[in-house]
């Protein structure tokens, strides 16, 4: 029996091998085979009485295959380039940014909260609160639950109502009043954890977005009406900064521009304040209040909402300060200016009367008789009280 002939080339078995331009080629290597074997393979073929029947078409070469896998990779890189690169706005739009992590919650005193920098220069009353730390204490957080008390409702209730934010959403918020001029107002600065949407605006239905040309420094503004008399108005100052202006008339553009550009807390307010703040009430606190009466007209229209104990008691101081600190216990501290020396009795009577089971201690220290101006004129109270009592005890003086 004849031996079935092999490819020279690649060893494969010639069974039938493919015609190319008249010559046997391999079926597998597309080699031209020489003449002895296809002398060979036509013998085989008539011995088997059949002729060599034609193999089938060869497919592509390995190289040529590759070229062509090179080719789509190659595209679909080039592809992938453009897509990429006409795209990058759009996946950096959505890339979790830094102001989008909440930063970590830090009691600050009070000279050093960030909401200041956007308070006029010439306000008669500031104040403070620290609305994160107050949620990280078990007792103290009760305090902006509801019923609050009138302080809270006023400034993290009052936010609440007039955004789509909530307690929890805040870092921390800001106070002035301007109480000196024709029409009193005031500016309240919320710094919220997160950075909020610029659509926050006003909930309520009447609150109505300005134009584009209203924009305050680039920054979106919107207003609304007061609960009873007046506006307000919102202006988006930053990516976590909310500045509100209230007026008991409309809002103008000449009150924005009131509000500073954010520089360095250098001195800019009364010498009074910045001594309340920097050197009465040292040290961080949960929250706190400073006020310089002293440019007030005689009588204080803000007086005449107050009972008449408290109205009379108010009329003989010429600043104040009110601290809240919280380690076990909150221990309020405050330092009063009195316009008049003789005035030390009557006020220092007034903040002793504070009694009551809740309160821990309650001491009023005097200037000591050889006390010189303007020390002779400062009392300072400090009060410590169970933290659940402490915003009641206020509320029942009125």
């Amino acid at each position: 029996m004849t031996e079935p002939a092999s490819c020279p080339f690649c060893n494969a078995l010639l069974l039938a091998p493919r015609l190319e331009g008249g010559r046997a080629v391999c079926p597998r290597c597309g080699e031209p085979l020489p003449e002895t074997v296809s002398v060979h393979l036509a013998s085989q073929a008539s011995a088997r009485g059949t002729d060599a029947a034609p193999a089938p078409e060869r497919g592509p070469s390995n190289r040529r295959l590759a070229l062509i896998v090179l080719a789509l990779m190659a595209c679909m890189a080039a592809l992938s380039l453009v897509y990429a690169l006409r795209t990058t706005d759009f996946r950096r739009s959505n890339d979790r940014k830094k102001s989008d992590r909440a930063d970590p919650v830090v009691l600050r005193s009070p000279l050093e909260l960030s909401g200041l920098d956007y308070l006029p220069l010439h306000c008669d009353v500031l104040a403070g609160i620290h609305v994160a730390q107050l949620l990280q204490h078990k007792e103290a957080r009760k305090w902006l639950q509801s019923p609050r008390g009138m302080f809270f409702d006023w400034t993290v209730g009052q936010v609440e109502r007039w955004t789509t934010l909530k307690a929890q959403d805040l870092d921390e918020i800001t106070v002035g009043i301007v109480l000196s001029g024709e029409t009193p107002w005031a500016v309240l600065v919320a710094q919220t954890k997160l950075a909020h949407a610029l659509q926050i605006g006003m909930k309520e239905k009447g609150s109505v977005a300005r134009p584009s040309q209203w924009q305050h420094r680039g920054r979106p503004v919107f207003r609304a009406p007061l609960d009873t008399v007046g506006e307000r108005a919102l202006w988006c100052a930053g990516d976590k900064t909310l500045v509100f202006v209230l007026k008991a008339d409309k809002v103008e553009d000449e009150d924005l521009l009131q509000i500073p550009e954010p520089t360095p807390k250098t001195s800019a307010r009364s010498e009074t304040l910045d001594e309340i703040m920097g050197r009465r009430l040292r040290g961080p606190q949960l929250l706190w209040v400073a006020a310089d009466l002293s440019k007030l007209a005689t009588p204080v229209p803000v007086l005449t909402f107050l009972p008449a104990r408290e109205s009379n008691l108010l009329s003989k101081i010429e600043a104040f300060g009110l601290g809240l600190s919280h380690q076990e216990e909150p221990a309020l501290m405050g330092h009063f200016k009195l316009k008049k020396t003789s005035d030390v009795r009557a006020v220092t009577e007034y903040l002793e009367s504070f009694t009551s089971e809740t309160i821990l201690a309650n001491r009023v220290e005097v200037p000591p008789p050889q006390a010189k101006l303007p020390d002779a004129l400062w009392l300072t109270w400090q009060l410590r009280a169970m933290t659940s009592a402490l915003p009641k005890l206020f509320e029942q003086r009125h």
